[in-house]
This record gives C-alpha cells, structure tokens and sequence, in this order.
C-alpha cells in the first residue's frame, strides 16, 4: 500500500503579516536634518584608483583642451608619491586627429596624472554618475 502523497499547504496572502495593517503608531519624532540625511543616503565613500578602472582624463591643450577623455588606469602611485597618492599613469582613449597633435593616433598615455574632481587641465578624476 502507497503512502499518500504531502500536498504543500497554499497560504492565504491576504493573512501573512506582511499584508495585515498595521497598528497606528503611537509617538513618532519628526525627522530632524541629521536624521532625514542617514535616513535616505549613506554616507559618500571614497572611490580607490586601481589597475583598470576607467577614469575621466581632462585634455590639457589641442584644439578640446577641457574636454573629458576616457582613461584607463595602468599603474599605481609608486612609494615616493605615498601610499595615499592619486597620482597614477593612465591610457587615454582620444578622438584622433580632432583632438590634436600629441593625440592624433588615437591613444595617448600620461604619467604622474593627479586626481582633480574640480577638472583643471591635465588631471583625471571619476566619472559622473547618470
């Protein structure tokens, strides 16, 4: 003679906690600056340059001089810049020709490029966020 077979039980959703009101509250504080602010973003964190990650180099002269070129991190600060250095050599990825002479093979690649999020003229910094 065969056991039966276990049927799993369906469970009503309209019954799981989840789906139930819940009680009023009975004293809330209202949200303060500090707390609105922890409450919806954590706190910003400092981004580490690494090989291979994809930086923004800004064009320091041509015909774009400011305009943002992708860039691909190829070495670390060495010990003589300091361990907290930004300072990295980078493989720009350029627009050729329409970015000038020093550009015009379309790689180009910086050493000792410093980290600016102000964006002057020579630096990487991290892309936007969109």
């Amino acid at each position: 003679m065969s056991e039966p077979i276990a049927t799993k039980k369906h469970h009503d959703p309209a019954k799981h906690p989840a789906f139930q009101e819940s009680a009023p509250a009975t004293h809330q504080e209202p949200p303060t600056e500090h707390t609105a602010h922890t409450a919806t973003a954590p706190p910003p964190t400092q981004q580490k340059p690494s090989v291979g990650r994809v930086v923004h180099f800004v064009l320091p002269d041509g015909p774009r001089k400011g305009e943002d070129r992708p860039a691909d991190i190829v070495r670390l600060p060495d010990d003589k810049f300091g361990a907290d250095s930004n300072i990295v050599n980078l493989l720009v990825k350029t627009d050729g020709r329409h970015d000038g002479t020093p550009y015009h093979n379309g790689v180009y690649h910086a050493e000792r490029v410093h980290h600016s999020e102000t964006r002057e003229p020579g630096t990487w910094h991290w892309p936007q966020r969109v």
